[in-house]
């Protein structure tokens, strides 16, 4: 399941949502100060550039693109400093190492080949506390939604 975080004519970008590591952010990334001291598991955001960390917040600030309604994207590395020295609750805040990423034109390219099936963004979603089962989940809502098209 990936959330887009940004999209343009350019490429496209997004973080999985449904892949928790279950390890201690500062065991995974132990080179990377910013994360030191922090017990909160990591996701795997992607497989693009496993060293660059990123945050969904419910709460903006200044230097956090709106994502989408009450989910703001923290990628400032003091920001996220700052987040993560309050502490994380994983309602309000998860902890992301790397992204999935698409050059241009390749996302929409898939889309119409049916690699991917597209829902509206939701807060929800993204804070869900159940993040292992979310892609089985957001599976059986797809089945839904299209029988619920194909029947009218």
């Amino acid at each position: 399941v990936v959330l887009l975080i940004q999209h343009s004519k350019d490429g496209a970008a997004g973080l999985v949502l449904n892949r928790p590591t279950g390890v201690p952010a500062s065991r995974a990334l132990p080179d990377l100060e910013v994360v030191a001291g922090v017990r909160a598991p990591a996701f795997i955001g992607g497989p693009v550039s496993g060293s660059t960390v990123m945050a969904l917040a419910r709460d903006g600030c200044a230097t956090c693109p709106t994502v989408l309604r009450d989910v703001h994207l923290v990628r400032d590395a003091a920001v996220l400093k700052g987040r993560l020295d309050e502490g994380i609750d994983q309602r309000r805040l998860r902890l992301y190492v790397g992204y999935a990423g698409w050059t241009a034109g390749q996302l929409e390219r898939e889309v119409r080949q049916g690699a991917w099936r597209v829902l509206p963004g939701d807060a929800r979603v993204v804070f869900d506390p159940e993040p292992s089962s979310l892609w089985r989940r957001m599976r059986e809502r797809v089945d839904a939604v299209l029988a619920l098209a194909l029947s009218h």
